[in-house]
């Protein structure tokens, strides 16, 4: 895992460690995979370093797989933002959150 700067950040990479606000919200969990919007809202919320996972291998899943997979990951991310956001650029990264999630679930062979 890196650390890195957020201007150095791309969409893409992985983000290694619950990125937490001052607040103590949470912006955005582990394996969330980051886009350029989510990487805009960040800024915005004033993230200077992220830590960032080393690149894995990548499996391809069907559409439906990753759907089943969201489904049953939902929970999950809903505890982890305190339920479903509200603001737009929050639910970009709720749902990015809850796509890596699903990958990782699907990654551990936990779907049937």
């Amino acid at each position: 895992m890196k650390l890195l700067n957020i201007n150095k950040i791309t969409a893409g990479m992985v983000i290694g460690k619950d990125l937490i606000s001052q607040s103590g919200q949470c912006l955005a969990p582990k394996g969330t995979i980051l886009t350029d919007l989510m990487i805009k809202s960040l800024k915005r919320h004033n993230a200077t370093e992220i830590h960032i996972e080393e690149v894995q291998e990548k499996k391809d899943y069907t559409d439906e797989e990753i759907k089943n997979a969201e489904k049953a990951c939902i929970k999950k991310v809903e505890e982890r933002f305190r339920g479903k956001p509200e603001d737009p650029m929050m639910k970009i990264i709720f749902r990015g959150a809850l796509k890596a999630e699903a990958l990782e679930y699907l990654k551990c062979n936990k779907v049937n």
